[in-house]
């Protein structure tokens, strides 16, 4: 006990003089931390260890004696060590040790980031936070889809069993007497292709697999985004075909913008090796804000990976929404009753029945090409699709000022909000 004491007083010394010898302050020491577990068990391992008696004790012990011995002491000291740290948390208003190691963490944190000059980041305002909740749901939607469609094997059906509008290759081309047929290139894959759409008065295109594959991987960084399609906004009442604006006087004429909605979809493809076939949605961006997941796309741009490694190309067809369909689709009660029998809550029920009719503006009959009072003229289909691809396939050339703007709007959108523009978009969309 006399050594105990001694080295006790020694060590108390050593603390006086620590200070004066490091040239500080007796006033730095003031204020001493809680002591951590291992000081804890340190410190029990020292006291037992400066006794003669406990020693020889220690020594006579059996191993298994001294290992129960030690557990038990580790054990009593774990409580020691729990009911010190209840006893803090409780002085400082928390309820469990585990918000007491939060709170440390979160000062530490502050801590390094104050002594670094780093600001904290900013919170999300209401409107991001809504963006960003939306996003999530339309992700974790279209995930279970794709998971759906893979584990079914069946690709080209709804999540209520129906048939997708969008139809396999398989059901447009011949695939076994093209793919065994070696004078069937590339080049003869995409005069059939689009030779036939032609006569259909459809969109279509051929796509070499490397290009493609650029393609969705800038799609799958950035699979949402926004384009304008030119429009002529008129005064006073509303042609067909021409977009109304109060702010105008009674026949006065104006170029505005229309914005689109662009989706991305991956599809798993069949074909092994293939990269995954994708689809494009455009949608009104206004009618995307008031119907979410019941708004019509006015055109869907689909890519066919079936043929990507046997010939090297991928195809292209774009499907404009006729009126008809457009008029099918459920609103306001209907759209009401549609989610409550696929098991929406009751607060997305309310939503739908404030739901507006669709209003998208009908596309003049001597611009259409899709036929069957088409929502979306043939002619804005296929700028709206080569727009897509001048923002999504960055291949700029050195010097191409435009180029990089595109490449820098579509990374804002995603990543920082503040340096997205629309007027910027509108007008570097169309500069070649």
């Amino acid at each position: 006990m006399a050594t105990s004491i001694a080295a006790l007083a020694l060590t108390r010394q050593q603390l006086r003089l620590a200070p004066r010898r490091a040239g500080l302050s007796s006033r730095s020491y003031a204020s001493i931390s809680d002591p951590t577990h291992s000081e804890i068990l340190n410190a029990s391992s020292a006291a037992s260890s400066s006794s003669p008696v406990e020693a020889r004790r220690q020594q006579a012990a059996s191993p298994q004696e001294r290992r129960t011995a030690t557990q038990l002491e580790q054990e009593r000291k774990f409580r020691q060590y729990e009911k010190v740290l209840k006893a803090k948390a409780a002085e400082e208003g928390l309820s469990t040790i585990e918000e007491l190691a939060a709170k440390r963490k979160a000062q530490k944190d502050a801590s390094v980031s104050a002594s670094l000059g780093l600001k904290p980041p900013p919170k999300a305002t209401a409107t991001e936070q809504r963006d960003a909740d939306l996003a999530a749901k339309i992700r974790a939607a279209a995930e279970k889809e794709a998971a759906r469609k893979l584990a079914s094997g069946d690709l080209s059906s709804n999540p209520h069993g129906e048939k997708s509008p969008i139809k396999p290759l398989g059901s447009i081309l011949d695939l076994s007497k093209i793919e065994g047929n070696e004078e069937m290139n590339a080049d003869k894959i995409r005069e059939l292709w689009t030779g036939y759409h032609s006569l259909k008065g459809k969109l279509s295109a051929a796509i070499p697999t490397e290009v493609y594959e650029r393609l969705i991987k800038v799609a799958r960084q950035y699979p949402q985004f926004v384009l304008p399609l030119p429009r002529t906004i008129v005064g006073g009442d509303d042609p067909e075909g021409e977009v109304q604006a109060t702010n105008l006087q009674p026949g006065e004429k104006k170029q505005g913008y229309e914005m689109q909605f662009l989706e991305w979809g991956f599809i798993p493809t069949a074909t092994p090796g293939a990269p995954p076939a994708t689809t494009v949605l455009f949608t009104p961006l206004a009618e995307y804000k008031l119907r979410q997941e019941f708004a019509q796309p006015l055109l869907i741009l689909t890519h066919y990976t079936d043929l990507a490694r046997s010939k090297g190309v991928v195809l292209m067809r774009g499907d404009v929404t006729s009126a008809e369909e457009v008029e099918a689709n459920p609103a306001g009660v209907a759209a009401a009753e549609a989610a409550k029998g696929r098991g929406a809550s009751v607060e997305e029920q309310e939503r739908l029945k404030q739901t507006p009719v669709q209003t998208t503006v009908k596309a003049p009959p001597e611009e259409g090409g899709g036929g069957g009072g088409a929502k979306m003229s043939e002619k804005d289909a296929q700028l709206l699709a080569m727009t897509m691809q001048r923002f999504y396939l960055p291949n700029a050339a050195e010097g191409d000022a435009a180029a990089k703007e595109r490449k820098e709007l579509l990374r804002a959108f995603h990543e920082d909000k503040d340096a997205f523009s629309v007027p910027r978009l509108c007008e570097v969309a169309f500069t070649f």
